[in-house]
């Protein structure tokens, strides 16, 4: 798989299925779209590059997982628990973004339609609220973290 790397193609393709399958539940078609076709168009690119290596250089490649290219040459290494906990957020919220998406489809058929009409707008946009709300604590946590090593460096 992907010319012998198996933590970089599993990677490419978690994070492209990942871009596809969000939009069902979180109604972000457009970036999220936008995004898949990125990844499929830096798979494609990268795997050129790699080609295009002598045997030399080609056989120093480590197999790693792809994200980790974006670190400045760190490798991102979390201990286990902490990937573990990072999983099982994504996979409670993507387990809630389902269960919403039924719930909202069940209350459309149980509500009646001149209180659905008022409710409608407020039920299916709630799955997107938590998502952002959630984007944006993960965002100030990566600054935080971020402004902690920089501090340290100036130290």
């Amino acid at each position: 798989m992907y010319m012998g790397f198996m933590k970089m193609g599993v990677g490419l393709m978690a994070i492209f299925f990942a871009c596809l399958m969000i939009p069902g539940l979180f109604r972000l078609s457009d970036v999220t779209i936008g995004a898949a076709a990125l990844v499929w168009f830096y798979g494609f690119f990268h795997a050129r590059n790699m080609a295009a290596c002598d045997s030399a250089e080609f056989e120093s490649i480590t197999d790693h997982y792809i994200w980790e290219e974006f670190n400045r040459g760190k490798a991102i290494h979390l201990p286990e628990g902490t990937a573990r906990k990072w999983l099982s957020a994504c996979l409670i919220l993507l387990g809630a973004g389902i269960l919403w998406n039924n719930f909202a489809d069940l209350a459309d058929r149980m509500i009646p339609d001149y209180l659905w009409e008022t409710l409608a707008p407020i039920v299916h946009n709630i799955p997107e609220v938590v998502l952002s709300v959630f984007l944006i604590i993960l965002g100030i946590y990566l600054i935080r973290g971020k402004k902690e090593e920089l501090d340290a460096i100036e130290a």
